[in-house]
């Protein structure tokens, strides 16, 4: 009885060795938490906006802790949900300028194209019309030489 209450003493030392030293070698002997796609309901931070579910990027509906708009990827497994508002960027669109330029200004840059507003209008314009993958940042050009 008292070698195997020694050996298990012994045991159980060197597992915490091994934790401490390489804790990623106690990994097999536990079994891995099984996360779902409703998972993140309880592992994110309900201020956090946009994030990993565990299997698709999601943003939550404006107003709403748990419903989110995600991709719609299949996964057989999920890993853990992780909160990714750092890493989101802003996106900009057709429609951005409408926002983020001001009102008297009458020659812009709208992300993609060069624009002229009408005369007495604030929401429409005469723009060049380019495709663009992606948008940048709407600016007023007022103050440039306009050809």
């Amino acid at each position: 009885m008292k070698k195997l209450l020694t050996v298990i003493i012994v045991i159980l030392i060197l597992l915490g060795i091994v934790y401490f030293v390489k804790p990623e070698l106690l990994q097999n002997l536990a079994p891995e938490k099984a996360y779902t796609a409703e998972s993140w309901k309880t592992i994110i931070d309900p201020s956090c906006q946009h994030f990993f579910d565990g299997c698709n990027t999601c943003n939550k509906m404006e107003g709403e802790t748990e419903m989110a708009a995600c991709t719609m990827m299949y996964c057989e497994t999920y890993q853990k949900p992780e909160c990714r508002d750092d890493e989101v960027s802003e996106s900009y669109n057709a429609e951005s300028w409408k926002t983020i330029i001001d009102p008297s200004c009458q020659h812009f840059f709208d992300g993609c194209n060069t624009c002229n507003k009408m005369e007495g209008e604030t929401e429409m314009a005469a723009c060049t019309r380019m495709y663009c993958e992606t948008y940048q940042k709407p600016e007023c050009r007022d103050n440039e030489d306009v050809e």
